[in-house]
């Protein structure tokens, strides 16, 4: 969303969204063509895709990644054939719901 350097929070919102579309376009056409049919800058894109994820979801996909292990270890726990020493360390094995 070419704005002169002024962006509100929506527009941001907005503008990532278009900027994941064109992400994912690029190999059919030409940026600058779906640049100019989304009226967003080639220049906004191209500063979006190498700008360094942030520190927050950095941490937050590492949650999500820690929250995969910890339910895979539910199922894991289910099983009386394994022991605790096949969980990940440091996530004891949930007791079981009867």
């Amino acid at each position: 969303v070419k704005g002169r350097g002024r962006v509100c929070a929506a527009d941001r919102r907005s503008a990532v969204r278009l900027f994941r579309l064109m992400c994912a376009n690029q190999a059919c056409f030409p940026i600058s063509v779906i640049a100019r049919v989304l009226r967003v800058s080639k220049a906004g894109f191209y500063v979006w895709r190498d700008r360094a994820q942030s520190s927050h979801a950095t941490a937050e996909a590492a949650l999500l990644k820690r929250g995969r292990m910890v339910q895979a270890t539910w199922s894991v726990a289910a099983m009386p054939e394994l022991t605790s020493s096949a969980l990940p360390q440091g996530y004891p094995a949930p007791a079981c719901p009867r």
